[in-house]
């Protein structure tokens, strides 16, 4: 949703903001990432079987292959600098990973950072756990540097 709102305000030459953070970040909704299967088994919150499900309730008629709602189909120059935090034990790893390379291939910014052992969601975990914290400074420092 930060990435569909950014190209919205883009596209419609909107003032954007200073940075984005993406926190594991679906950007595929086509089904085709190769961490899809991969991390099946390791992601704890989601298999590859319910991605189905999922897109759908959140797509409803809206088109796979919308660049809104796919935006690694969407032309990602003109964004602010990203953001972009994932587990590597994510079934959306490789949708974290291809953003990355796409936003720089654009010609934007993009810090990619890789958590290892971390579920999705991990952002929830609040105080009680440490790379929750650390991420939440990393996100922090990163808005407050692009200021």
């Amino acid at each position: 949703m930060t990435l569909a709102l950014a190209l919205r305000l883009r596209d419609a030459g909107e003032l954007l903001p200073k940075s984005l953070v993406c926190l594991s970040p679906w950007t595929d909704m086509t089904s085709e990432s190769d961490s899809l299967t991969a991390n099946s088994e390791r992601d704890s919150m989601f298999v590859a079987e319910d991605i189905e499900r999922y897109a759908n309730a959140y797509l409803g008629d809206c088109s796979r292959r919308d660049p809104l709602a796919s935006p690694l189909l969407a032309n990602l120059g003109g964004l602010p600098p990203l953001l972009i935090q994932v587990g590597r034990e994510e079934v959306l790893l490789d949708d974290a990973r291809k953003l990355h390379t796409k936003v720089q291939q654009a010609g934007g910014s993009s810090e990619l950072h890789i958590y290892e052992e971390v579920p999705h969601g991990w952002h929830y975990g609040g105080p009680f756990l440490p790379e929750t914290r650390e991420a939440l400074r990393e996100a922090a420092e990163f808005v407050a540097r692009k200021q």
